[in-house]
């Protein structure tokens, strides 16, 4: 079954405010990454862990003195 993870979620891992992480899934992270989610509505969204996952390495990947996201590592723990 696939997870489903809140703005929130991420936004708690990412160490990020939750409007930096809506601005990943709509706007992206500044350099063309787009965190791929789910809009049920506009107060509902959900954000697939693979999706993230991936979203993770493509910034780290890209990156060089931006952000770095933290280990997934709280999210497995629950």
């Amino acid at each position: 079954m696939v997870e489903l993870l809140t703005i929130e979620d991420i936004a708690k891992v990412a160490k990020v405010s939750p409007s930096t992480v809506r601005k990943w899934t709509t706007k992206g992270d500044g350099r063309g990454l787009i965190l791929p989610a789910i809009h049920y509505s506009k107060r509902l969204t959900r954000i697939r862990k693979d999706d993230y996952e991936a979203f993770v390495r493509s910034t780290r990947d890209a990156e060089n003195g931006g952000i770095i996201l933290e280990t997934l590592s709280p999210l497995d723990k629950k």
